[in-house]
């Protein structure tokens, strides 16, 4: 439209921040492994590898539970009014 934006491609109560994520960013994981590039004796049971496996897992559980419309409301609730890059029209 004229003021620019987005129209999103489904309510907003079944539009999670992961898929924000994904669309922005593609689907590339929070850290990837240096054995990928370099040799590394660790590789096979890495403990460094397997704790930011773990945290990225729990941050994707976050971001698919945590919908477009109660990231907009909470916004609304807290007071701060409708900031202007946010316009919730239905």
């Amino acid at each position: 439209g004229v003021q620019g934006g987005y129209r999103l491609a489904r309510p907003s109560d079944r539009l999670t921040l992961m898929d924000v994520v994904e669309a922005m960013e593609g689907s590339v994981p929070l850290y990837r492994c240096l054995s990928l590039r370099r040799r590394c004796g660790l590789a096979p049971d890495c403990p460094v590898r397997e704790a930011f496996n773990r945290a990225g897992g729990r941050m994707a559980e976050v971001l698919h539970s945590v919908s477009i419309r109660d990231l907009s409301r909470q916004i609304l609730l807290e007071g701060r009014g409708e900031p202007s890059w946010l316009k919730v029209t239905a």
